[in-house]
């Protein structure tokens, strides 16, 4: 019997080469890309050659009032929609996993909007926030509440968009805290109610804690995504009332595609991508610091 040789390690690279090739294709080369144009007067809306800037797009930035805006606004739909998303989410895996008759069908009715593109819900929802035509101001008038102006009042836009990002994630959040409940031991809640624990008390003591880990996940998924909201913005409100609903990556489209300005596009790109690193960075630290912990 012949023995074991082990094989080299340019035989591994020799065969993974064609997808770190094709990776560097689709990722880093388009990242640096965009870093050069950033540094570049590129505008196809002016008639003066290209030429190198440094970080002259970058300074603009400071002071450009409707950049400085879309930051705040950005916030907002990370903050409040992920908060909504988990509250909601974990009211109804909670009620889901009482095992209570018809609770089997509401699973199915909760993936419908996951299951919905992006555009169907953004056109629905748009019809439906028409204040003379849709059936959210008709549904309020029912109970004699005068629905107002969603999509022509600042306010009340943004406001639109966290309804429409609640209602199509909310199921996920969930879907996933229900599965996290239903592998948690049976003898943990056995053991609450002979120690005389209510219902209310069992939640908050029990599920809760064993609840964490599966809460920062989501949490943290969930921020990541809500970063990309750009699908319903575009079809609800274009970013309006008067850029009220414009976020980081919203506006760069805006500046890259209406205004035709390459290169401040790209500026607001990179410095879109630096907000995802401080974000993303220290919950992944922390994330796996809570799994070694956990290990």
């Amino acid at each position: 019997m012949a023995a074991y040789e082990p094989i080299p390690q340019r035989a591994y690279f020799k065969y993974l080469s064609p997808s770190i090739i094709v990776l560097l294709l689709l990722t880093v080369l388009p990242v640096l890309f965009t870093l050069y144009l950033s540094t570049s007067s590129l505008s196809f809306a002016s008639p003066r050659p290209e030429r190198f800037i440094g970080l002259r797009n970058y300074s603009r930035l400071l002071d450009d009032a409707r950049f400085l805006q879309s930051i705040p606004v950005s916030a907002l739909f990370i903050v409040a929609p992920v908060a909504l998303q988990l509250v909601l989410g974990f009211v109804i895996a909670v009620v889901m996993n009482e095992r209570l008759p018809g609770m089997r069908w509401l699973r199915y009715v909760l993936v419908a909007p996951m299951v919905i593109p992006p555009i169907v819900t953004g056109l629905t929802w748009r019809v439906m926030f028409t204040p003379k035509l849709g059936s959210v101001n008709y549904f309020l008038s029912l109970l004699g509440l005068d629905g107002p102006s969603w999509l022509t009042d600042a306010n009340w836009a943004l406001t639109a968009i966290v309804i429409v990002a609640v209602w199509g994630w909310t199921p996920f959040v969930a879907l996933m805290f229900l599965a996290a409940m239903q592998s948690f031991p049976d003898e943990l809640y056995e053991a609450a109610v002979i120690d005389g624990a209510t219902w209310v008390q069992t939640v908050r003591h029990v599920t809760l804690p064993l609840l964490k880990p599966t809460v920062t996940f989501i949490g943290i998924l969930r921020t990541m995504e809500a970063l990309g909201i750009f699908p319903i913005i575009y079809i609800v409100t274009a970013g309006g009332p008067a850029a009220a609903t414009e976020t980081v990556n919203f506006y760069a489209y805006v500046s890259g595609f209406s205004y035709l300005k390459v290169g401040y596009a790209s500026a607001i790109i990179v410095v879109f991508f630096f907000m995802l690193l401080l974000i993303i960075g220290p919950t992944m630290r922390y994330l796996l610091r809570n799994f070694q912990v956990a290990s």
